[in-house]
């Protein structure tokens, strides 16, 4: 698990902050430079004391740590095939009267991007969260023991099917974050086997989960221009800056300029507020030009800044760190699991804050209760 944070923390973190045109001044170099530093000391600084306690570092492995049983996953599963059942219902029409996938992508893509696309109802909603608390739990019954071959099949199914359908309904974020709750549950459960991998060869299988995830994400922007001459150009030079490098240059355009009053977490974890009746939307904020194109995606950092003051990045990659360090390498308390896992999310998710969506709260609190109930084996 922490070969899986430092590879992140370098990519996604220091190294298109350093690169980053609009970075180039001392200030924001020393910010960077103090993102990789406060993420390296969260994460090792407890490895040292306990390698000094138990003269080594002890790799945890928590493959059998939730007992998650068929009837509450599948009651999840009924839950959430409740909840999209329209929305399947017409994807599935379309494909049986011939339509192709890119076309249902495109056809969904432009229901979303217009003035109805977000109008989702409430039933909608909880099946969205429902599928990630879907996404935290099924590995720990994939690996159940007292799980039936035939109940594990027919779960993975069921998942896989779920992400089709999410992809054929042009939704990057709900499957990109389904993503990032498995791939935290893979890291925690896989902790040991993992680290005791040739680092070679974890790179690779990083990189490549890495670059499926990209795809994932760039398949439906193509979907959406896939009529037109150069729509691969499009999405090789146009969108794909979009979404990667420029969102680090519009962080240090958006630093340079004048700050509104600290938001005290109304940025970051905007369904708090949500919850008390704010309309207002934080956390998506207007394009900006950057040197690699227009944007209007900012990475987590401009929301934690909004928030909490210039050093909330370096704040957020210690704490980001420290919670890596206690869950592949101290064995503690459930309880203290589950909230650990919060600012692993956040880390592995740095567009802007995954909690900036009431669902994705609703979703951890769904695992939460699915986790305490499961108990510890």
């Amino acid at each position: 698990m922490a070969r899986a944070f430092l590879l992140f923390l370098i990519l996604f973190y220091f190294v298109p902050l350093a690169i980053s045109p609009a970075g180039h001044t001392l200030e924001f170099s020393l910010l960077s430079a103090s993102v990789l530093l406060s993420g390296l000391l969260g994460l090792f600084f407890p490895l040292a004391i306990q390698s000094r306690r138990c003269h080594g570092i002890v790799r945890l492995s928590r493959s059998s740590s939730l007992d998650v049983g068929p009837r509450i996953l599948f009651f999840l599963f009924f839950i959430y095939g409740a909840a999209k059942l329209p929305s399947f219902m017409e994807t599935f029409g379309q494909l049986l009267n011939g339509s192709s996938i890119l076309v249902i992508m495109q056809e969904k893509s432009v229901e979303r991007y217009s003035d109805n696309g977000e109008s989702f109802g409430a039933l909608f909603n909880m099946g969205t969260a429902v599928l990630y608390a879907i996404s935290s739990s099924i590995l720990h019954f994939l690996l159940g023991p007292a799980n039936s071959a035939r109940l594990k099949s027919i779960a993975a199914i069921l998942f896989f099917l779920a992400l089709f359908i999410e992809v054929l309904d042009g939704s990057r974020t709900r499957v990109l974050l389904c993503a990032v709750f498995l791939s935290v549950e893979v890291l925690i459960l896989g902790n040991h086997r993992l680290g005791s991998m040739r680092l070679s060869k974890f790179i690779s299988h990083f990189l490549l989960s890495v670059l499926f995830l990209l795809l994932v994400f760039l398949v439906p922007q193509y979907a959406r221009i896939f009529d037109k001459k150069d729509a691969l150009e499009i999405v090789l030079t146009v969108k794909l800056p979009n979404y990667t490098i420029s969102m680090y240059d519009a962080f240090f355009l958006w630093l340079s300029g004048e700050k509104e009053a600290l938001g005290w977490g109304y940025n970051s974890f905007s369904f708090i507020f949500k919850a008390f009746g704010s309309t207002y939307t934080p956390g998506m904020y207007l394009p900006i030009r950057t040197a690699f194109g227009d944007t209007n995606i900012y990475t987590i950092l401009r929301p934690l800044v909004s928030d909490f003051g210039i050093m909330a990045p370096a704040a957020f990659l210690f704490i980001a760190g420290l919670c890596t360090s206690y869950l592949g390498f101290f064995r503690g308390r459930l309880l203290m699991s589950l909230f650990a896992r919060v600012p692993v999310v956040l880390f592995f998710y740095p567009l802007y804050s995954a909690f900036y969506f009431t669902t994705t709260a609703l979703g951890f609190a769904l695992f939460f209760a699915v986790a305490l109930y499961s108990g510890r084996r």
